[in-house]
């Protein structure tokens, strides 16, 4: 028969294995949890550099546009118009030809400021004297 010794001893072995693998598996947790922890952070300041470029860009075109004698959307983020939600009709410069105001067929504002920003620096180009 065994004696209460043997089994604590028994039942002392067993918590030991079991505190070894709570303890094993804590620290592989642990280095999983930082290894995410690493790859999102390196994800976000990757988009992070990405979002200051497109602002660098954004900004590039805005004075393109300003240049050019193009109004911004006021409602674009870090746009300079006057007042948001309206559409920024363009205004005539002396370095323009041609009318730049809304052709035949189109009404009111593009879908979008990309579209509008794009169709307007089309209607530039084609017009544009130097």
């Amino acid at each position: 028969m065994l004696d209460g010794s043997a089994l604590s001893s028994e039942e002392e072995n067993k918590m030991t294995k079991l505190q070894f693998l709570n303890v094993f598996l804590t620290e592989r947790l642990m280095l999983a949890a930082q290894e995410i922890y690493k790859s999102v952070e390196d994800t976000i300041l990757e988009y992070q550099e990405e979002i200051a470029v497109r602002e660098r860009e954004n900004d590039h075109l805005r004075r393109r546009l300003r240049d050019a004698g193009m109004e911004t959307w006021p409602g674009a983020a870090g746009g300079s118009g006057s007042s948001a939600g309206s559409h920024a009709e363009p205004r005539p410069n002396a370095r323009c030809g041609g009318d730049l105001t809304s052709r035949p067929g189109e009404s009111g504002p593009p879908a979008s400021p990309r579209t509008g920003a794009a169709a307007a620096e089309a209607r530039l180009g084609a017009t544009f004297v130097r």
